[in-house]
């Protein structure tokens, strides 16, 4: 084998295993980090969870402890919760999500969830 080829194999190796560790990443869909879980009302009041209020975040729907239900959608930590109202979907609320929290205002409130862990 020449000095030219030995030399150039390494270097396609380098090359190859760069571009592997760029593009791989890339690859991921932008829904592939999950946000899919129950979280609960948190109270700062108490500093605990209210397990009797929750919201259920899955597979692009929603629903919570009161019966509402809709899709939502995320980018990034923004959210969006939709529901259908007169058979036309409508925004809910809207805010963030991230870290195991949920926190989104509705109807002026401001409400903050947290996945128990």
């Amino acid at each position: 084998m020449t000095l030219m080829k030995k030399c150039l194999i390494p270097l396609f190796l380098m090359i190859a295993l760069s571009l592997s560790c760029l593009l791989l990443p890339s690859c991921d869909s932008p829904g592939s980090v999950s946000v899919e879980g129950i979280y609960y009302e948190y109270s700062n009041d108490e500093g605990a969870l209210n397990h009797a209020k929750w919201i259920r975040l899955h597979e692009g729907e929603w629903n919570d402890s009161e019966g509402r239900e809709g899709t939502y959608e995320f980018s990034g930590e923004a959210i969006v919760l939709n529901t259908l109202k007169d058979e036309v979907e409508e925004e809910y609320a809207s805010g963030s999500v991230g870290g195991g929290e949920l926190k989104f205002e509705a109807r002026g409130v401001e409400l903050v969830y947290h996945i128990e862990e």
